[in-house]
């Protein structure tokens, strides 16, 4: 298996979740995650109020924002592959492409939010 992004590991974690089985052990293997690594997972995931951790269990649950957050990722994992199976993603797509720093601004606006931080366009 080749490396994941965060942001890939984070759906792994939040699909496994939704799925029905927070338990620990489950996203574990699910997710392909170590111990250490759904510790850190987890209290980020927490943090951003994707997950919460169920009162006097160790369930971890999805909230509206971790349901959104999938269904968007999926939805955008969904446009990719019937685009790459049709073929409109590659090199001339890109040079067609009339103001690349939009793209990139907004990428990094994205990211930037999922960190609690924002940029104003320049």
């Amino acid at each position: 298996m080749s490396n994941r992004s965060r942001t890939d590991v984070v759906e792994d974690i939040l699909r496994v979740i939704a799925n029905g089985d927070g338990r620990r052990l489950r996203i574990m293997y699910g997710a392909y995650v170590s111990y250490e690594q759904l510790e850190e997972y987890a209290d980020f995931m927490v943090k951003q109020g994707l997950v919460y951790k169920e009162e006097g269990s160790e369930l971890y649950k999805l909230t509206l924002k971790g349901e959104g957050f999938l269904r968007s990722s999926e939805h955008v994992d969904a446009k990719f592959a019937s685009s790459q199976v049709s073929g409109t993603i590659g090199p001339k797509s890109v040079s067609s492409i009339s103001r690349p720093d939009t793209l990139s601004f907004h990428a990094t606006s994205k990211l930037l939010r999922a960190r609690g931080r924002s940029q104003e366009p320049s």
